[in-house]
């Protein structure tokens, strides 16, 4: 979206420009609210159109993220070209638009949602946000206790690495971004040594990108756990954020990964038994 296109959205809302979330690490490019509702707009990197996966990824993090009542509007430049089919994205998306569109983006606000599908987007929220609570409390009762005597962490023996995964979004099997593994009693263990040369965040989000496309669904526009899976992941230090310290912890949590320090099967088999 460029400069001009920008100008075309109407200035009688409120508007924040790439919006920070406790929950999301990639959420909407503009978020409008008109103080009682919100819309939340994207519009596609370079990399976004070429991969249907990375777009919506994104989709389902702030539809996890932000109230059941916020309208999803996708921004499709018809200059541009996009490697999958628009129909795939309306599948996801409640809105899509062209430049055309945007000065009346305020229509989305009078256009509401069924109450059913609020009211069921609410539950599937609150079961997930259920989850990542008690996740969280049991990753800081751990992360104090422990003090990631591991100065480095690799591999163990007993677990397969999962070269591919089955991807929901696509439904088909990628190359996994991340050191992922898995047990014989099925539980996916992760390894990362943070090198502290780019974001804790940065260098995680591939084990949080795995969980949302191999672990969550999207039905009727509402997201849920599709399958919930014993993971662990161990790393070589604290995760931490500058300016909001415990969003990797808080982001590991929503996507139900056990931090962990380990470096034998002891202490991998003694996780495994806690999350199970």
């Amino acid at each position: 979206m460029n400069a001009n296109q920008i100008k075309l959205i109407p200035r009688d809302f409120l508007r924040v420009d790439q919006p920070e979330h406790p929950f999301t690490i990639n959420g909407p490019d503009i978020l409008l609210s008109d103080k009682r509702n919100l819309i939340a707009l994207f519009y596609p990197s370079a990399e976004e159109l070429k991969s249907k996966t990375k777009l919506m990824t994104r989709l389902i993090g702030s539809k996890i993220a932000y109230h059941a009542t916020t309208v999803m509007v996708l921004f499709l430049d018809p200059s541009l070209r996009i490697s999958f089919e628009q129909q795939k994205a309306a599948q996801f998306f409640d809105q899509i638009i062209q430049e055309r569109d945007l000065p009346q983006l305020g229509q989305f606000f009078k256009e509401k949602k069924t109450l059913t599908g609020i009211q069921d987007h609410k539950q599937q929220q609150a079961v997930i946000f259920d989850l990542q609570a008690k996740a969280q409390l049991k990753n800081l009762d751990y992360i104090e206790k422990i003090g990631f005597q591991h100065k480095a962490v690799a591999p163990l023996n007993v677990a397969v690495k999962k070269n591919v995964y089955y991807n929901k979004i696509t439904a088909k099997f990628e190359k996994s971004r991340a050191n992922i593994f898995e047990s014989q009693n099925q539980a996916i263990i992760g390894f990362k040594n943070l090198q502290k040369s780019k974001s804790d965040l940065a260098e995680l989000e591939p084990f949080y990108e795995f969980s949302l496309r191999t672990q969550f669904e999207i039905d009727k526009g509402v997201p849920y756990f599709d399958k919930i899976q014993a993971k662990i992941l161990s790393v070589n230090d604290k995760p931490v954020s500058r300016y909001d310290p415990l969003k990797p912890i808080r982001m590991a949590s929503l996507f139900g990964w056990q931090i962990s320090n380990i470096n034998n099967t002891a202490e991998l088999n003694d996780h495994i038994a806690q999350s199970l």
